[in-house]
């Protein structure tokens, strides 16, 4: 069995803990609810883990819609497969720093930028003719870090209303 030891104190004390005489090991993150946290309380693990995962299923979905001649067809797959990905607890892991945002960020503006190209053709200027934003807004999609903000006012409303 193992354990993991909390706090955000740089030296934590090293005690040995024993279950029927036999050692517990420590360890450095524990998995709880389909959230990895580590013991100093950060979700960089679960951030890196979450956009391996939903790599994979950007790739997955643009692969088997190379065939589809409807935009709409792409979107719900990606909803469905990749973007619920991304979202899932993310009212409790949301990153704050910048670099883990933006890693996030990264995996729906290729797709942004997939569906922006199959709906309104091949542009050879796009990457320095239109901004992230633009495309965003052209293809109907709102930044992450606009939706996990919404997300997280939405939950603390129902909290202090007792709806949840």
């Amino acid at each position: 069995m193992d354990y993991n030891s909390y706090g955000l104190a740089s030296m934590s004390p090293r005690y040995e803990y024993k279950l029927a005489g036999a050692p517990l090991e420590r360890v450095q993150s524990v998995r709880d609810l389909g959230v990895t946290v580590d013991a100093r309380y950060t979700f960089r693990d679960h951030i890196v883990s979450v956009c391996k995962k939903a790599y994979k299923r950007l790739g997955f979905v643009l692969r088997r819609a190379s065939a589809f001649t409807s935009t709409r067809a792409i979107t719900v797959l990606y909803n469905a497969l990749v973007r619920s990905q991304l979202e899932s607890n993310a009212v409790l892991w949301a990153p704050h720093e910048v670099k883990y945002s933006s890693m996030l960020e990264r995996i729906q503006n290729k797709f942004t930028r997939h569906l922006y190209q199959r709906h309104y053709g091949v542009y050879p200027y796009y990457p320095l003719m239109y901004p992230t934003l633009f495309v965003l807004g052209m293809v109907g999609y709102a930044k992450l870090e606009a939706r996990r903000h919404l997300a997280l006012a939405t939950y603390v409303f129902k909290v202090l209303r007792g709806i949840t």
